[in-house]
């Protein structure tokens, strides 16, 4: 895992995770209100 803990690991996919995060708020913004 070189050297890496989970937080790490999670960090690395980043963009990945950032970009499933704008498909999934576009996809059903109901679930995501603002404050």
């Amino acid at each position: 895992l070189n050297g890496l803990d989970d937080i790490g690991l999670t960090l690395m996919d980043h963009e990945a995770i950032a970009t499933f995060e704008a498909k999934h708020r576009a996809s059903q913004p109901w679930l995501f209100r603002d404050a």
